[in-house]
C-alpha cells in the first residue's frame, strides 16, 4: 500500500488543532488528517499505521472498519485563495475617465483649494472622484499610452491604490504625445507635486513614490528624448535619497540630470508654491550653478 493512495479523492491534509486534536494520538500539534477524514498523518503513534511517511510520521487509515474512533474528528474546509484577474490597461482608462467625469461634476476646485494648485493642472492629470472610496483619484501609467492602476488620496492626505494597481507614472495629458520636442524635462514625486510643477510653467511627470517607477521613468525618457532632465526633490531624507539614486541611474544611460530642491523653508514644490513661488523662480532655481546648494550635477550631456 503506497502513500499516494491516501486521500483517495485528491483531498489536501490539514494541521490538527485544540478544537480538532489528532485522532490517534489526541494531541493538537504535529499531526495532520485528511480533509476528507479518511486518513490521519500521526507524528507519535506507529501502532496501527499503513505506512511510515516521508516527514517521519505514520499514515492511519480512518475507516468505520477500525478501532479508532474518527466520531470527534471534524475536518476543518481548506480554503483556496482566490486568483485575482488582471486588470487590463483600457478598463483602468474607462475607471478613470469615469472618476474624471465626477470630479468635474462635483466640482475639481475643491481639490484644487485643499493641495494650493489649478484645476488646470488637475485636469491634465485626469483627476478623478471615487464615491465608494470617499477620495480623488489620480490615473497611473506604465507609459504614455497605457495605464496601470488608480492612486487614491483623501482629503486628510491618506494615500493608497485601487486594489489591482500596479506601480506607474503621473503623466499629464500634454506629455501623452506632445506636439513639439520637450527640452527640459521635470520629475516630481507623486500627483501633487507634479500638478505643482505643471502651475510652474514646467513640463513635468511624477514617481509613484521617491524610489519607485524606475523602470518606467527610464522607459518613458527614452521614448520622449528630452534635452535634459531634472529632479524635483523632497526636503526629507527618504525623498533626497531617492532623487540621488535616480539621478545616477539617468546619468548612467547618459541623460544630463539636475537635483533640485525648493527654498529650505519649503517642505516641496507644493508648498513652494502655496507661499507664491513663480515660473521665473523655477526657472532660475534649475539655472543656478552646479555648485549652489539646491541643484547638483550628476550627469553629461545626453
Amino acid at each position: 500500500m503506497s502513500y499516494q493512495q491516501f486521500p483517495s479523492n485528491g483531498s489536501e491534509f490539514v494541521r490538527v488543532g485544540r478544537g480538532n486534536p489528532c485522532p490517534i494520538c489526541g494531541k493538537p500539534d504535529w499531526c495532520s488528517v485528511s480533509s476528507d477524514g479518511q486518513v490521519c498523518i500521526c507524528m507519535r503513534v506507529s501502532e496501527g499505521c499503513v505506512l511510515e511517511t516521508r516527514n517521519n510520521g505514520f499514515l492511519h487509515k480512518l475507516t468505520s472498519g477500525t478501532d479508532t474512533d474518527t466520531t470527534s474528528f471534524v475536518p476543518p474546509v481548506v480554503m483556496r485563495k482566490a486568483v485575482e484577474p488582471e486588470i487590463h490597461s483600457n478598463e483602468w482608462r474607462s475607471f478613470s475617465q469615469l472618476y474624471h467625469l465626477k470630479a468635474k461634476e462635483i466640482g475639481l476646485y475643491k481639490l484644487s483649494d485643499n493641495l494650493g494648485v489649478s484645476v488646470r493642472s488637475l485636469e491634465q492629470l485626469e483627476a478623478g472622484w471615487n464615491n465608494k472610496q470617499a477620495a480623488w483619484t489620480f490615473p497611473m501609467m506604465r507609459d504614455s499610452s497605457a495605464y496601470s492602476g488608480i492612486r487614491l488620496r483623501n482629503d486628510h492626505g491618506k494615500k493608497w491604490a485601487i486594489k489591482g494597481s500596479k506601480q506607474g507614472l503621473f503623466i499629464p495629458k500634454q506629455l501623452r504625445s506632445p506636439a513639439e520636442p520637450v527640452q527640459t524635462l521635470l520629475i516630481a514625486e507623486g500627483p501633487t507635486d507634479t500638478a505643482a510643477l505643471l502651475d510652474l510653467g514646467a513640463a513635468a511627470i511624477g514617481r509613484p513614490s521617491c524610489s519607485g517607477g524606475t523602470a518606467q521613468l527610464l522607459a518613458y525618457v527614452q521614448q520622449l528624448k528630452p534635452a535634459q532632465l531634472v529632479i524635483a526633490s523632497d526636503h526629507d531624507k527618504p525623498g533626497q535619497q531617492g532623487a540621488a539614486a535616480l539621478a545616477k541611474q539617468l546619468a548612467s544611460h547618459g541623460y544630463a540630470t539636475l537635483v533640485v530642491t525648493p527654498p529650505a523653508a519649503h517642505k516641496d514644490m507644493r508648498a513652494w508654491l502655496r507661499v507664491g513661488a513663480t515660473a521665473n523662480d523655477l526657472a532660475n532655481l534649475i539655472s543656478a550653478k552646479p555648485s549652489h546648494s539646491v541643484a547638483v550635477e550628476l550627469g553629461g550631456a545626453a
